[in-house]
């Protein structure tokens, strides 16, 4: 099951967009959060969830996901946060390490298993 892909879609920086010169101006900080609850079918577990929780956070941004069972629910919850309207060119690396990480979670996945 692509559990990632729940959250609205993420930037996916192309090889070009990385090599980034320019000032990032943005009109505001803000910030994105996402709780999601999946009921999992009895006699079945989850595999995968350990992929699930991520943590990059820095002066530009942050991406922080958590997955966690709770009786027969999958809860899932993330933020995504720029926590700047402005951002010199030099901490770039800082904004595509929470952009990457936001990506890589629309790509994780999570195996039902009977049990």
């Amino acid at each position: 099951m692509e559990v990632g892909k729940l959250i609205s879609d993420q930037v996916d920086l192309s090889d070009e967009e990385r090599k980034r010169t320019e000032n990032v101006h943005m009109n505001y900080p803000r910030s994105y959060n996402y709780n999601i609850t999946l009921n999992i079918p009895e006699g079945y577990s989850v595999s995968g969830l350990d992929k699930l929780n991520k943590s990059v956070d820095n002066k530009t941004g942050a991406f922080i996901s958590t997955a966690s069972m709770s009786g027969n629910q999958l809860i899932i919850t993330s933020t995504k946060q720029y926590k700047n309207n402005y951002e010199d060119h030099a901490d770039w690396p800082l904004m595509m390490a929470f952009l990457d990480e936001a990506f890589q979670f629309t790509n994780e996945k999570i195996l039902l298993k009977k049990d």
